[in-house]
C-alpha cells in the first residue's frame, strides 16, 4: 500500500502545528514538509532515520505511530529496552571518540530493497566521507515514489557547528585552528583541554569525522538515483519559520551555501 499519499483535508489538518512548537519535533517538522507539497505520510508508515545517533528520533517516530527504524555509521542507540535492538543497524563498533574509532566506507544496510515509505537525516551528510555511496544506498531500500529528505549544515556556514572554527566547513590551515584555540574557542567536549590539545582534536576530526564538499556535487551524486533532486529551504523554514535570507532575490541559493542545506529527494 503507498503510504505516502495526497493530503487530504483530515491529513492537512493533521499537519497543523503552533509555529513555535516545530523546531522541536522533528515528526511532525517532516510532515509539514510534506504537507506544503500536498503529501501526507499514513499511519504505519516506514521511516528511517539515516544517521540516527541516540535514536531519539526514531522513537518519536514510533510513539506517533510510525513503523521507524534507525541507521548509523556508530555503534549504541539509547535503547528503551534491549527488545528494541532489530529496529537500529550500525556498522561500526566504536564512537567517534573512541582511539580506535575508523570511518566505516560501506554504507550497506541491512534493509529490503524498496523498505521505505521516507528517509531523513538531520545534521548528518557533513559526517559522510562518501556521499555517492550513500545516496545510491538509500535509493535502494526507498520504494518508488518515497521522499527522502536531507538537513545538514553549509560548507560557506561562517561557524562550524561540530568544532565551532569559523569558517571550519572550508579550511583545514593548521596556523587557522591554532588561532581560535589560542582564542579560547572550545566545544562542550573541549572544556579544560589546553590549545595545543584542541588544534590536534579539532585537525583530526576536520580530516576524519566532517566533509563538505560543493553543494552541486550532492545534487549531481542524487540524480542517478532519484526521479526528483532539489535544493528545498522554504521547506525547512516554513511560515513564521521561514529565515528572512529565503525571501530574497537569490536567497534559497545563498541559504544554501551559507546556513543549511535542505536536499529534497524523491524516487
Amino acid at each position: 500500500m503507498n503510504q505516502l499519499s495526497d493530503t487530504d483535508p483530515h491529513g492537512a489538518a493533521l499537519e497543523q502545528l503552533p509555529a513555535h512548537l516545530a523546531p522541536f519535533n522533528c515528526v511532525w517538522h517532516h510532515r509539514l514538509m510534506l504537507a506544503a507539497v500536498g503529501l501526507y505520510l499514513r499511519p504505519r508508515a516506514r521511516v528511517l532515520d539515516f544517521g540516527c545517533g541516540s535514536g531519539a528520533d526514531v522513537y518519536a517516530y514510533r510513539d506517533s505511530g510510525y513503523d521507524a527504524y534507525g541507521f548509523d555509521m556508530a555503534a549504541g542507540p539509547d535503547l528503551r529496552c534491549t527488545e528494541d535492538r532489530h529496529l537500529f543497524r550500525s556498522l561500526a563498533s566504536s564512537q567517534p571518540g573512541d582511539p580506535d574509532y575508523r570511518v566505516p566506507r560501506d554504507y550497506r544496510m541491512d534493509f529490503p530493497d524498496g523498505f521505505f515509505d521516507l528517509v531523513v537525516s538531520n545534521s548528518v551528510f557533513e559526517h559522510v566521507q562518501d556521499p555517492g555511496l550513500a545516496l545510491r544506498e538509500i535509493a535502494r531500500v526507498m520504494r518508488p515514489g518515497a521522499v527522502s529528505i536531507h538537513l545538514f549544515p553549509a560548507r560557506y556556514r561562517l561557524i562550524e557547528p561540530h568544532i565551532l572554527v569559523p569558517l571550519g566547513g572550508i579550511l583545514s590551515s593548521p596556523a587557522w585552528y591554532r588561532l581560535w584555540a589560542w582564542l579560547g574557542v572550545r566545544n562542550r567536549f573541549q572544556q579544560g583541554l589546553s590549545a595545543t590539545e584542541v588544534v590536534a582534536a579539532n585537525l583530526r576530526y576536520r580530516r576524519i569525522g566532517i566533509h563538505y564538499p560543493p553543494v552541486r556535487h550532492f545534487l549531481e551524486l542524487a540524480r542517478p538515483h532519484f526521479a526528483e533532486v532539489r535544493l528545498a529551504p522554504e521547506l525547512w523554514t516554513l511560515g513564521s519559520l521561514r529565515h528572512p535570507l529565503v525571501r530574497l532575490p537569490m536567497g534559497r541559493w545563498l541559504y544554501s551555501r551559507i546556513a543549511t542545506v535542505v536536499l529534497w529527494l524523491r524516487k
